[in-house]
């Protein structure tokens, strides 16, 4: 069986989003399918992540401090950049820290799991009472089941869309985290900053849970603190109840400090840039310390231990120094403003050859006026997806006046374009999707292999003809 052909069985919301409606979602039917495999969701220690930026940052920097406390992990997060095993991980103490996605879920694994899973999801798919089972929701389903065969000690949950009617909302969590919240999919969950807040609040379902909040704009705050409110909920609030302060950043990482009411974490180390990612760190030590409500006790040297080795590739990753080069998925509004903000504190008056491919269902105007500051050359390409956007040339000289700029149809030939005609002294900058920057990101990971290899074959050549001449 190959999991992903049977899930692209399902309907999938992913490639098309920007065609998607709300009343296509429906968590009876994401209910009623864990139920018919057995509720797993009720076995789990469930921390539940909701938001517009940082999930992912705040997900993994949770999971890798959980880790090295000595716990074993389950971690669901989503779209993936290169496989779909990337999504579901369990990252269990002990085992060797390897690769961007330690702990994913192996082909072996996923295989058996769709197998025995497969006449239940067969079986549901046919009662329609409550709509198409969709390719998300089976996915989540197994995930749960999956994390509750292995005894996951805690689960990292990662809300696929907004918050009110994504599949991951069918659990009762332990401790609800809401990351910065922003202006994306609106066709969706609204076109107001308090009716988005509502949708990802909504993750706040009961009197028992902990809430941790990020750093938000006024009318997002209000509406996440009276949801709180209907609760009885006092949540801890970044920058309210918990503080971080920088100590200094390079290109190869940053060290900052955290206080909270439980402790004070000193001299903490990321490899994640940007003061936004000091931030989600700062989100995900109140999440663990929530935990201390249930009985979790996560000591400093784990907390410490688990920012320094947390990873979670793209979010503004330097892969190449020569020409040096960034990839950061940012792809809405929001993200695009962080990005702007982390290249100029690091490259102070200096602009970039920018590589930009959006998706249909984004600002696209609003996207290009925030990082039109660092532009020097801009490169449009688009992913080979459902939901890239083609520009015209007739938008490009509006939003980008006296810019210099031109079309590529994909992403190889955009990498190519832009690395056959810069110096060695440029930056080159790849973002405006997920999407686009996964592709560049295999592309330029074969490209730096192939010159390590031609590198390695020209040392053992050197290597030989010395031996040869002295003889």
């Amino acid at each position: 069986m190959d999991p992903l052909a049977y899930l692209n069985s399902f309907i999938n919301f992913e490639p098309r989003l920007h065609q998607t409606s709300a009343r296509q979602f429906n968590l009876k039917r994401v209910a009623k399918l864990l139920h018919a495999l057995g509720d797993p969701q009720n076995n789990l220690t469930i921390i539940h992540v909701a938001g517009t930026k940082g999930k992912g940052s705040v997900c993994a920097y949770v999971s890798y401090i959980l880790r090295a406390a000595g716990l074993r992990v389950g971690l669901y997060t989503s779209p993936h950049l290169h496989a779909l095993n990337e999504r579901i991980r369990l990252l269990v103490p002990g085992e060797k820290i390897g690769g961007d996605f330690f702990g994913q879920i192996s082909n072996r694994d996923l295989t058996k799991i769709f197998v025995e899973l497969q006449p239940i999801f067969d079986s549901q798919r046919n009662d329609l009472t409550w709509g198409e089972l969709t390719f998300f929701e089976v996915l989540t389903a197994a995930a749960l089941f999956y994390f509750s065969r292995k005894k996951a000690d805690v689960v990292v949950l990662e809300t696929g869309l907004g918050g009110r009617l994504d599949a991951t909302n069918a659990v009762e969590a332990r401790v609800n985290v809401i990351t910065s919240i922003g202006f994306d999919h609106m066709h969706l969950l609204g076109h107001t900053l308090a009716k988005i807040a509502g949708e990802k609040a909504a993750i706040i379902k009961n009197h028992r849970s902990a809430v941790v909040v990020a750093p938000q704009k006024a009318q997002a705050l209000r509406v996440i603190l009276e949801r709180c409110k209907e609760f009885s909920i006092s949540p801890v609030v970044v920058d309210r109840n918990i503080k971080w302060r920088q100590i200094k950043q390079s290109g190869s990482g940053q060290k900052f400090e955290i206080k909270t009411f439980q402790a004070h974490y000193k001299d903490i180390k990321t490899t994640l840039l940007g003061e936004h990612q000091m931030m989600n760190a700062a989100v995900a030590v109140g999440a663990v310390e929530a935990l201390s409500s249930f009985g979790i006790k996560i000591p400093v040297k784990a907390v410490k231990s688990g920012i320094a080795q947390a990873r979670w590739p793209l979010r503004f990753e330097i892969v190449s120094q020569k020409p040096l080069t960034i990839i950061d998925c940012a792809h809405n509004v929001d993200s695009a403003d962080v990005l702007v903000k982390t290249f100029q504190k690091m490259f102070p008056g200096k602009k970039a050859v920018v590589i930009l491919g959006l998706s249909q269902d984004k600002d696209v105007r609003g996207f290009c006026r925030v990082i039109r500051p660092i532009c020097r050359r801009l490169i449009l390409t688009k992913a080979d997806h459902p939901r890239a956007f083609d520009f015209t040339g007739m938008e490009v000289r509006k939003i980008f006046p006296r810019l210099q700029f031109e079309h590529c149809s994909n992403v190889r030939q955009a990498l190519s374009n832009a690395f056959g005609n810069e110096s060695g002294d440029s930056i080159v900058l790849i973002t405006g999707s997920v999407f686009v920057a996964a592709q560049a990101s295999a592309l330029t990971r074969r490209e730096l292999n192939r010159q390590k290899r031609v590198r390695q074959d020209t040392r053992e050549v050197e290597m030989y003809v010395s031996v040869e001449k002295s003889r």
